[in-house]
């Protein structure tokens, strides 16, 4: 099963529709093929501190450290191909 699905099942419906919004995973993905989080701003049409509020409740949702492991654990659990 998916990380989000995962995710989901364990959090109140009512209150987190979801656990990656799409925002986070366009992040997620452009954070992936290593972009800064400025030149992700630009192509998501966001502050560069929005992007890093992104990745920081990423990393806080996949308990990494940093952004490399963000993206370990994220291919490690099917977000990410």
């Amino acid at each position: 099963m998916l990380f989000n699905g995962t995710c989901i099942t364990q959090l109140n419906p009512i209150t987190n529709y979801n656990c990656l919004s799409d925002k986070s995973m366009q992040v997620l993905q452009l954070t992936e093929v290593g972009l800064s989080s400025d030149e992700i701003g630009e192509r998501l049409v966001i502050s560069e501190s929005g992007v890093n509020y992104h990745q920081n409740k990423l990393k806080e949702l996949f308990n990494a450290k940093n952004r490399v492991q963000l993206i370990s654990f994220a291919h490690t659990l099917g977000e990410l191909k």
